[in-house]
């Protein structure tokens, strides 16, 4: 995709970049309304790859808007089952809100905006997609460097909800780390 290929190719100019509004504008095409959600998904792959960059993190985490938005996004997806396009869109920014754990500030950000909480919602609606759950379990691993992460997933019976999809799909983990050395080849 052009929108992910910009990203891949911008990584050594991380501070252009947010200087420029890219991350601004990327942040605008997911939160609106009128935009697909195939062009959305896109621009989440793009936002995922430019969350890995820290530097670039920190500087697109000064305001509340990244945090704000992935959380909302999640939030968006809910309590519902996905169709294709929706799970693809739902995988990258699940993706991206792992990057958040990098970045206290921003952390912060998603966990008051109710990201925990969408994405155990994502999963008590999906619990017939291992691939979602462990994309699901490896965001909630990742964010739960965080005290007030997981008091939030305790809170909210995440443990408990893993534990059963574990019993469910034992290989969860395995998926998701099948998946990541799938993309670095």
């Amino acid at each position: 995709s052009t929108v992910g290929n910009f990203a891949g190719a911008a990584s050594g100019k991380v501070a252009q970049l947010h200087n420029m509004g890219v991350t601004d504008s990327l942040l605008e095409i997911i939160a609106s309304p009128t935009i697909n959600d195939e062009i959305k998904q896109e621009t989440m792959d793009a936002l995922s790859k430019l969350t890995k960059d820290e530097k670039l993190l920190e500087k697109m985490s000064e305001n509340d808007k990244l945090a704000t938005t992935i959380a909302k996004a999640l939030f968006d997806s809910g309590k519902k089952k996905l169709n294709a396009l929706q799970k693809g869109l739902v995988m990258a920014t699940l993706e991206a809100a792992g990057n958040l754990a990098s970045n206290p500030e921003a952390l912060a950000e998603f966990l008051k905006n109710g990201g925990i909480k969408a994405i155990i919602e994502l999963m008590r609606a999906n619990k017939d997609d291992p691939e979602l759950l462990a994309k699901c379990a490896n965001a909630l691993d990742k964010l739960s460097f965080s005290d007030d992460a997981i008091k939030e997933i305790i809170e909210l019976q995440g443990l408990e909800l893993i534990s059963e999809l574990y019993k469910k799909y034992p290989n969860l983990l395995e998926t998701e780390i099948e998946e990541s050395l799938s993309f670095s080849e």
